[in-house]
């Protein structure tokens, strides 16, 4: 993961020290983003190759930061943390070209995989 730069999009603190000390361990730069304004910004200044969200966050309901995200940079490879599964918010992942879907608590270790998944996927679109 040497060399990619992963935006990690939440409001929550103990998911993004979370998140950006598994990244971080495997060799990912991170940058952080309070919200999808944030988000964009950083991924039109080249400072993201990968955008992990949280579905919930306070600025916005549920998948409301994503199209968001993913109607200005649809060819960003984003990964999805949600609390809960259920049938909606997965159907409009895979519609929506999300790469991944982590329900929590997730399991960390699995990150570094499913990013070089993502960047893959996407390199070759």
């Amino acid at each position: 993961m040497e060399h990619l730069t992963i935006c990690i999009l939440a409001d929550s603190t103990d998911l993004t020290l979370a998140i950006t000390s598994r990244v971080r361990y495997c060799g990912a730069a991170v940058t952080h983003a309070a919200s999808a304004e944030e988000a964009l910004k950083r991924i039109s200044a080249h400072e993201a190759d990968v955008i992990i969200t949280d579905y919930h966050m306070k600025e916005r309901q549920g998948i409301d930061h994503i199209l968001k995200v993913k109607r200005n940079r649809p060819f960003t490879p984003m990964i999805i943390i949600k609390g809960y599964a259920d049938v909606i918010s997965s159907s409009l992942a895979s519609t929506l070209t999300i790469h991944d879907y982590f329900i929590q608590p997730m399991a960390l270790d699995t990150l570094p995989r499913v990013i070089a998944m993502a960047r893959a996927c996407f390199s070759l679109n």
